[in-house]
């Protein structure tokens, strides 16, 4: 029986995953002790040896890797040579043009130009002959994509210093950005800010899936939600765990 290997990667966390029992499932996680370039490589091999991963039957790799440094621009536009430029526009301090990448998003018509440490790339690439990289992002939304929801629906993606917020109307994207935050009160206000702003608030019923992968503070979204609970603005929402939906997603990244 042909398996997949399944990997989550931030500057805080790589989290591993495999469906090798028919339904994926986490079977372990390693917090990098620093944001240094050479101790984070050097752990990080060190976990996988320790994963001691069978390629007998692993048909694919894949991995997604967050960051919260992207930009979402329409597929006709996109011209691969002005990849920097990109960036300059959105960003104070763009990173080198080493670090970035980008993923064709063919069912939304989107590319997703995103920083990925070199590092990071050829640590997967030279090891892994079946390894595929994607941005959280990217997976997000081809997965959305496939799932066909309708109406306007908001997904929250929370990391350990930083949350995502992903909105659509429809299959339309209508809000794309990363916060960084502190308190569950800073999560609540950027949540109320994007409902506010994008019309949400005027939805019979909010639907908000969470893809929760703050390990270090487990109290947290239950916090976030009962602040939310204080405001009239979220007494529709309905909170849906998808946090395992991510890794379903990236079965509908692979090309």
């Amino acid at each position: 029986m042909s398996f997949s290997y399944y990997f989550l990667i931030s500057e805080e966390f790589v989290s591993f995953y495999t469906d090798l029992e028919g339904e994926i499932q986490n079977k372990d996680t390693l917090f990098f002790s620093s944001c240094q370039q050479e101790l984070q490589k050097e752990e990080l091999n060190d976990f996988i040896k320790k994963l001691e991963l069978d390629f007998s039957q692993c048909k694919q790799i894949l991995v997604s890797y967050y960051s919260g440094i992207n930009v979402l621009m329409p597929s006709s536009a996109f011209d691969i040579n002005q990849i920097n430029s990109y960036f300059s526009f959105c960003f104070e301090n763009p990173p080198l043009k080493e670090d970035l990448d980008f993923n064709r998003l063919y069912l939304s018509s989107i590319v997703n130009v995103f920083y990925l440490p070199n590092w990071i790339k050829k640590f997967w690439i030279l090891r892994f002959s079946k390894v595929q990289i994607k941005h959280f992002t990217s997976v997000q939304i081809n997965g959305i994509a496939s799932a066909t929801l309708f109406g306007k629906h908001l997904h929250l993606s929370i990391f350990e210093n930083q949350i995502h917020l992903l909105m659509y109307n429809q299959q339309e994207i209508v809000f794309q950005n990363s916060f960084d935050f502190q308190t569950a009160e800073d999560i609540v206000y950027y949540l109320s800010f994007c409902i506010e702003q994008e019309g949400l608030s005027l939805e019979k019923k909010i639907r908000l899936f969470y893809y929760n992968y703050n390990f270090s503070q487990k109290e947290l979204l239950q916090n976030i939600q009962e602040k939310c609970a204080f405001f009239k603005l979220f007494e529709t929402a309905q909170w849906k765990d998808s946090s395992i939906h991510h890794i379903n997603y990236l079965q509908h990244c692979v090309s």
